[in-house]
């Protein structure tokens, strides 16, 4: 029971950093506004993060069902929650910066230009908060790497 878990556990995990990939959620693309590609990598990263809580849930009922039904007590290793637990806080601290970035981008749009009349120092301010992801982007550091690390142990 203890391998299937974990096999679960690593197959979720590979999807899930399959789609949520640093690089292309934050690179911006030229023919999509800045702010709708952030709304659009927030939505994939929610969706990851919902997905790795939902799969945690189920094995926690699914252990504690186990349990129950017999007389003697499974001991599961930790293990197999501490890599979704990792995948989640990393997803967790992505969907705040993305959040974060995205409400800097909308409290600088058109009305504050308007307000201030400096556009070009808007605009410039703009690019600043842009050049933000520039370390994630060019990061050459897995944030992930922990879990693949861990799941290629088991090949």
């Amino acid at each position: 029971m203890e391998k299937l878990f974990e096999t679960i556990t690593n197959e979720i995990g590979l999807k899930v950093e399959k789609h949520i990939q640093i690089k292309k959620l934050f690179t911006p693309k030229e023919d999509v506004d800045y702010k709708e590609q952030l709304e659009d990598a927030l939505k994939l990263i929610q969706q990851g993060r919902r997905i790795l809580v939902s799969w945690k849930e189920n094995y926690q009922a699914t252990r504690r069902s186990i349990e129950n039904d017999h007389a003697e007590r499974w001991d599961f290793p930790a293990t197999i929650l501490s890599k979704n637990n990792y995948m989640n806080e990393i997803l967790e601290n992505l969907e705040k910066m993305t959040d974060s970035l995205k409400k800097f981008l909308v409290f600088l749009g058109p009305d504050f230009k308007r307000i201030t009349g400096d556009t070009e120092a808007i605009d410039n301010l703009i690019k600043e908060v842009k050049s933000l992801v520039d370390p994630f982007i060019n990061f050459s550091y897995d944030v992930i790497i922990r879990f693949k690390l861990y799941f290629l142990t088991f090949l």
